[in-house]
């Protein structure tokens, strides 16, 4: 059973992605979300747990965010207000069993629908980008990263893409992986909406539904 996606939920949607993430461990429903995050930096657990935390917090906070923590690993994205963020909770039968999938599935996923609006994204990313990681995708820089979590009932695969203020969230970036000591260069940092004028939060949200969600 699928459930209709929440789009356009402010960020309670991240209380929302961890009800549903339980509710899914609970009942064994398939859930999608697709949503535009007010503004705020997220960080990864491994964030959360540095000694420098505090300080990262801090940075976030000067340079005008607030902080949460996400809902699965990955290191802190920035949703600077021209970010769409889905999340994708699934039953599994084996924790062991199906992590490769879900990430080639969640990839595959947002490219096309990316494509669907004239974005020729790439698999991978440049080095020192914000939240490396091989589920990541690129234009002329990283536009989209996802990352996963799983528990004995339920996986939660989940993603970012940035469609615009590429240049504010590399500041913001910045800021934060500096006081993390985390390798960060801004100049990788790029936006789905500077490749095609299709590609606006609307349109990314619409046809991340669509490819998650038909």
């Amino acid at each position: 059973m699928k459930h209709p996606s929440e789009a356009g939920t402010p960020l309670g949607e991240h209380a929302a992605v961890r009800r549903g993430f339980d509710a899914t461990c609970e009942d064994g429903d398939r859930r999608v979300f697709v949503g535009r995050p007010s503004p705020l930096v997220a960080v990864g657990r491994r964030d959360e747990t540095a000694d420098s935390y505090d300080e990262a917090r801090e940075a976030a906070r000067e340079a005008g965010y607030e902080t949460t923590v996400r809902n699965v690993g990955g290191r802190a994205v920035v949703h600077a207000g021209e970010t769409v963020a889905f999340a994708v909770a699934s039953p599994v039968e084996d924790p062991r069993v199906g992590l490769r999938d879900r990430y080639d599935d969640a990839v595959c996923a947002t490219r096309e629908a990316l494509e669907s609006l004239g974005v020729d994204a790439r698999c991978g990313e440049p080095d020192a980008s914000f939240c490396p990681g091989e589920a990541s995708l690129c234009v002329d820089g990283k536009v989209a990263g996802i990352a996963q979590r799983v528990s004995r009932e339920a996986a939660l695969v989940s993603g970012v893409v940035i469609v615009g203020k590429a240049d504010e969230t590399a500041r913001v970036l910045s800021s934060v992986y500096g006081a993390l000591g985390v390798p960060f260069d801004s100049s990788t940092v790029d936006a789905v909406g500077a490749s095609s004028s299709s590609a606006t939060v609307g349109t990314v949200a619409e046809a991340l539904v669509e490819a998650f969600d038909p």
